[in-house]
């Protein structure tokens, strides 16, 4: 099967935002998209979610953190948390969608007790999602849910729910 026929349906507009997103060419993220598809079954459900170590700086907690869905399109960030009390808190995150292991859009942000959680519908070509993070209960537990999907004749999606971290 010829792999070039993966990436039919995302439009060229698309391979090149996306691109411009990852510094590298269209050429080059889909030479690496249609490699990655074609070494994964289209129907193989494979989640793989890593936690980093923690690394303390002065009061705050830093840990990295990646999700990895059908081994081509995935998450990638870290969180620092600040703070100990209910109401005197901050967790920074900063996370990226993942197309074929290069980020193809990314964002920074904060969370605090008034702004507990937010969500995002990132759309790049061959790969979107929507994703909320989240700190949750008295632990503050950093959470990750939603769903990624890459393209390959047509969605393919899989859905996630991962508490990360606990920092109380």
């Amino acid at each position: 099967m010829d792999t070039n026929t993966f990436t039919k349906g995302v439009s060229d507009q698309d391979w090149a935002r996306a691109a411009r997103l990852a510094n590298i060419t269209p050429q080059q993220l889909k030479t690496r998209y249609e490699a990655a598809v074609a070494q994964h079954p289209l129907n193989l459900r494979k989640v793989t979610v890593t936690r980093g170590e923690a690394v303390k700086s002065g009061d705050a907690i830093r840990k990295d953190f990646d999700i990895s869905l059908f081994d081509i399109v995935g998450l990638k960030g870290y969180v620092e948390f600040q703070g100990s009390s209910s109401s005197d808190w901050t967790a920074a995150f900063h996370i990226c969608l993942e197309l074929a292991g290069v980020s193809v859009w990314c964002t920074d942000e904060t969370l605090s007790p008034t702004n507990a959680q937010i969500c995002y519908h990132p759309d790049a070509g061959g790969a979107k999602a929507d994703l909320c993070l989240a700190i949750q209960g008295t632990n503050h537990c950093f959470n990750v849910s939603g769903d990624a999907c890459y393209w390959a004749f047509g969605w393919h999606c899989g859905d996630f729910n991962e508490t990360l971290f606990c920092f109380g």
